[in-house]
């Protein structure tokens, strides 16, 4: 079964061709921006409160109960179609039986617009702590979570490339797995293909990293 990183899932909004060039061919992309905001948001669990992972786990079984999740703390994975797409969400938060999935973008500046790559990992996400098998990692213990017939909701925040400050936090959508599925079937075609899908917007082409690697 071969595994897929949600993340790299995603990048098929951006640009189909992403697909085939960094999981079929395994170019790497590289920005000096990415591995910046890779800094900051290694900080982002740094700065949280401890919690004792017993008392997480407790809060977590009660269906009232409100409860942050520790950064990157679940790990989750779901099957479709003999793949195996596996990740971790940035933050997860209970409030009662709804579960917010949140991720965090380091920006130079907030770009105003929730792009469709952000929304497929979302929903990706979603999708994986609703119907697939989530593990709770923190310390160590590791634990199955469960989130039986809970409603889940997905939303970005922007957060300062230089300062990790929070630009500007989205408002909630609800996950809907109509959204997701059309990609997912589009995603398992490209894998199976023989030949590169077409580049899906070549204005992107002259500031993609990858742009060169199209055409060798």
């Amino acid at each position: 079964m071969r595994i897929v990183p949600i993340s790299k899932f995603a990048s098929m909004a951006y640009c189909r061709r992403q697909i085939y060039l960094t999981l079929i061919k395994g170019i790497k992309p590289v920005r000096r921006e990415i591995f910046h905001g890779i800094e900051q948001h290694n900080l982002s669990g740094k700065r949280e409160a401890k919690m004792s992972p017993h008392t997480i786990i407790n809060k977590a079984s009660e269906p009232s109960s409100s409860l942050n999740f520790p950064f990157e703390s679940l790990l989750t994975s779901f099957i479709y179609d003999s793949f195996l797409f596996i990740g971790k969400p940035d933050r997860v938060i209970k409030k009662g039986s709804k579960i917010y999935v949140e991720e965090e973008k380091y920006v130079k500046h907030s770009y105003g617009i929730f792009f469709e790559s952000w929304k497929l990992q979302l929903l990706a996400y979603c999708h994986s702590l609703s119907e697939g098998e989530t593990v709770f990692e923190y310390g160590n213990l590791r634990e199955r979570i469960d989130f039986p017939e809970d409603e889940f909701l997905y939303y970005v925040t922007e957060r300062d490339l230089e300062t990790g400050e929070t630009i500007r936090a989205y408002e909630p959508k609800k996950y809907n797995f109509e959204e997701l599925e059309g990609s997912l079937r589009d995603f398992t075609a490209i894998m199976r293909s023989d030949t590169p899908p077409e580049v899906s917007n070549t204005s992107r082409c002259t500031n993609c990293s990858l742009s060169r690697a199209c055409y060798l």
